[in-house]
């Protein structure tokens, strides 16, 4: 029996209810923090963030990719506790390595590189801070794996409440950069120790299976994927560097300003990617038609989302600070990244079904090579905004590449050149907040046009999600007394 529309629907919406709470306790963070740090420290914690994650990204050595690939069709002599063991060890035993043979020798480097001076304190944290990261992604993955929505829930907002609350506090106390990653770190760290005594019982077993025999296929597949995985990490950090080394911190930091509304986007995003992995591996077979319908759904969403940010930017501005306020020029450009990345979840999957994992790390060479070449050529004749367009640039080229390929191996596009059409109109709905900045009438003007068009082209669809919606609701709301 298939998935039906309302129950996949109740799955997102579970999935969903971290995303909710972490954006409440984001605005309250971006309310305090925009307005005690300078630009030039709000870049900097950006960074080291930034950072983290990409280390993060490296260590894991793409065995977070293989063990969401494998946890449901695992390989010979290995139980789901047993392939999260060893996909989990080995990046803190290479972690442990770095640290042995690489930091004594490098931190100097690396230090100047992040926060422009010498600090073996702040290389230490963010070892610490990368290895509290992997431990917590994989205990997230078995959750949301596991369609566990509570546990992974509450896991996920206590992330955020510890990091977020914690530098808040920070800034309360002394806002420095280095007394605020040492209290960002301890809240990361201390929540790392907390979940593995929770965890360690249901998802671990009382012995690794150190043998490499039967972990082969998983190894391989992680290794073809890790690559990729940095890549991802990377097209986020690179235009950081651009920006940091090419117009220095402060500017910087109003680019980081825009993380507030990619994390406010995440609120919608993340409930549907996160339970979205394992619904593909799972259904891919039986629920095409379903998954083709998602597809058109998801472009749908899109545009009203980014119109969405268009129409009420200056009310959301209001709650950052006056300082940051110049990135509201082109905000719009940096969000198209996750917004095309969200329509790839539904055009893409192909790829990964395959296992051709190395195509993906083509694509995705692609991208960041984009991203990275053009935001050099960029930042000299536009500045800050120069590297937005290319972050953009970079987010067409590996959607438009990727739904492709992804298609030669897994169909879920029914009309590729309305799709296509779709996703240059997004690419016009996010320019025209640039060019139309000073001029908000005009902005109105265009969002009504370029949706007007894109209602017409997918009335069905959103015929189809209104009843869908009032089904849902119908179905579960009280029942009157």
């Amino acid at each position: 029996m298939g998935v039906s529309d309302t129950s996949f629907i109740k799955s997102i919406f579970k999935f969903s209810i971290s995303s909710w709470v972490n954006f409440f306790i984001s605005i309250l963070s971006v309310i305090i923090t925009t307005r005690i740090f300078s630009p030039e420290m709000y870049g900097s914690i950006n960074m080291y963030n930034s950072a983290s994650s990409l280390f993060m990204g490296i260590i894991c050595l793409g065995l977070d990719s293989g063990f969401l690939r494998f946890y449901n069709e695992p390989p010979k002599g290995y139980d789901e506790k047993q392939l999260m063991a060893k996909c989990m060890s080995l990046p803190v035993l290479f972690l442990l390595g770095i640290i042995v043979f690489v930091v004594p020798f490098f931190y100097k480097d690396i230090s100047v590189l992040l926060f422009g001076k010498v600090s073996l304190l702040a290389v230490i944290l963010l070892c610490i801070n990368t290895m509290s990261l992997a431990i917590l992604n994989f205990f997230s993955i078995a959750y949301r794996i596991s369609n566990d929505a509570r546990r992974y829930t509450i896991q996920s907002i206590l992330v955020q409440f510890f990091t977020k609350i914690f530098v808040i506090t920070a800034a309360l106390f002394n806002p420095k950069l280095e007394t605020v990653i040492i209290f960002n770190t301890i809240g990361v760290f201390v929540l790392s120790i907390i979940y593995f005594k929770i965890q360690k019982k249901s998802v671990l077993p009382s012995k690794i299976n150190w043998s490499m025999q039967g972990f082969s296929e998983v190894f391989k597949y992680a290794i073809f994927s890790w690559p990729t995985v940095i890549l991802i990490y990377l097209n986020s950090f690179f235009p950081q560097m651009i920006i940091k080394n090419n117009l220095g911190d402060y500017e910087l930091g109003i680019y980081s300003s825009t993380a507030f509304f990619v994390g406010a986007l995440g609120v919608v995003l993340n409930g549907f990617k996160t339970y979205w992995a394992s619904f593909m591996y799972a259904n891919y077979k039986t629920e095409r038609s379903k998954i083709i319908k998602i597809h058109d759904y998801v472009v749908l969403l899109v545009v009203f989302i980014l119109s969405f940010f268009i129409v009420f930017q200056n009310l959301l501005y209001g709650l950052i600070g006056i300082k940051f306020h110049q990135s509201r020029y082109f905000f719009t450009l940096v969000l198209v990244y996750p917004l095309f990345n969200l329509i790839s979840e539904t055009t893409s999957y192909g790829i990964s079904i395959a296992k051709k994992s190395q195509t993906t790390l083509g694509i995705f060479l692609l991208s960041t090579a984009v991203n990275l070449v053009f935001g050099c050529i960029f930042v000299n004749c536009f500045g800050t905004v120069g590297v937005a367009i290319a972050s953009m640039l970079s987010a067409f080229v590996q959607l438009v590449i990727s739904t492709i390929i992804g298609q030669k191996y897994y169909r879920t596009i029914k009309d590729p050149r309305r799709t296509f059409i779709s996703i240059l109109l997004i690419l016009v709905l996010a320019c025209s907040n640039y060019f139309f900045a000073e001029e908000y009438i005009f902005e109105l003007f265009a969002v009504f046009i370029l949706n007007a068009i894109i209602i017409i082209g997918y009335r069905q669809e959103l015929s189809d999600i209104i009843s869908l919606s009032t089904a849902f609701i119908n179905k579960y709301k009280r029942p009157k007394v």
